[in-house]
């Protein structure tokens, strides 16, 4: 989590994580154990598709 803040006058800003390792390192890890431990990723082909569908209805919006 990102956190930007005005702290008496003075701008601060802070980042939390649940753990030390950064992102990539985790999501490599989250990968490795989906293929070796048969388990499907976190997010599918399907979600994907929506995905773009959703980027696509944006960009229509935006650009007409």
């Amino acid at each position: 989590m990102h956190i930007a803040e005005n702290y008496n006058g003075t701008y601060k800003e802070a980042t939390i994580r649940k753990t030390y390792e950064d992102p990539y390192t985790h999501e490599l890890k989250e990968w490795w154990n989906s293929v070796t431990q048969g388990m499907g990723p976190k997010t599918t082909t399907r979600d994907a598709a929506q995905d773009l569908e959703i980027f696509g209805m944006a960009m229509k919006h935006h650009y007409g």
